[in-house]
């Protein structure tokens, strides 16, 4: 059985672990704030992220995992934009319509992974900086 959202919400107001403080070191998923002695429940006095560190349905807590930098993206994007590039230089001299058009998918490809590998990148040096902060703390 799988719970919505708004069912989860709604045991969390008469959940045994309202009242109950977190013992052992858990970090924010945001800044890397250790949450220990907070509510399971709260938001984190640091960055101001909500989280939810109860042991069924966890939210907004940093799980230790190993980010891959998004090459594929970042090459995808590159790729697509140097084909854009040819396909506008061949279609501009004479012009040639199904060339610039073909161009103009190239280059919505190219604004995807470009997407894709910017979230990409933003998600690598999050972790890295929660990753530091955390190993600050604890060293």
């Amino acid at each position: 059985m799988v719970l919505s959202r708004d069912e989860l919400s709604r045991l969390n107001e008469k959940d045994t672990y309202t009242d109950r403080r977190i013992t052992t070191s858990i970090y924010c998923g945001k800044c890397g704030y250790n949450l220990r002695t907070l509510p399971y429940v709260y938001t984190c006095p640091e960055c101001g992220n909500a989280y939810n560190a109860r042991p069924v349905g966890t939210e907004g807590i940093y799980t230790a995992h190993e980010v891959a930098p998004p090459i594929g993206g970042s090459l995808g994007s590159i790729l697509a934009l140097a084909v854009t590039a040819a396909l506008v230089h061949g279609g501009l001299n004479p012009v040639d319509e199904p060339r610039l058009y073909l161009a103009g998918g190239f280059l919505l490809t190219a604004a995807y992974f470009g997407i894709r590998a910017a979230v990409g990148w933003r998600n690598v040096l999050r972790h890295r900086t929660v990753t530091r902060r955390i190993d600050g703390e604890d060293g």
